[in-house]
């Protein structure tokens, strides 16, 4: 009974995982195509106020909008059991202590729409290390 538990919380990650799927640059991409054609005031609808609005000289507007996250995470190494002696026989083991290494990431994502003089989204452009959508998660940012 207690192995067949072990084995259900062992696979239960990797069910998780595989049911959300991961995020691609490639779905975020099809959400942001989608909002081609759509109306300014949906966007603005869905979206909120944009960080920024840059006229353009074609008379166009570029919509802005920012995403900056930080993130610290934190690496373990395990220990791992080796051989003192180069002896085969030698049956002495050492431990190493573990590791432990702490980092800070940054996360962005600048994405920005071009709007015509009659108020319709024409283009969309992004970038950044952030910029990636789930399957499920383009729908919701989709027009």
């Amino acid at each position: 009974m207690r192995v067949n538990t072990m084995i259900c919380l062992c696979f239960l990650p990797v069910v998780f995982l595989g049911l959300t799927g991961c995020g691609t640059e490639g779905n975020y991409k099809i959400a942001m195509d989608s909002w081609h054609g759509a109306p300014e005031t949906a966007l603005v609808h869905s979206w909120g106020q944009p960080d920024e609005v840059d006229p353009m000289q074609n008379g166009n507007k570029m919509y802005v909008y920012r995403v900056n996250e930080q993130a610290s995470a934190v690496k373990v190494f395990p220990q791992n059991i080796g051989r003192i002696s180069t002896q085969p026989s030698a049956s002495i083991m050492r431990l190493p202590s573990s590791g432990i290494s702490t980092g800070s990431y940054s996360f962005s994502c600048e994405t920005q729409f071009e709007i015509n003089r009659h108020g319709v989204i024409i283009n969309s452009t992004f970038s950044g290390n952030n910029c990636v959508s789930t399957k499920n998660n383009a729908k919701r940012w989709s027009y």
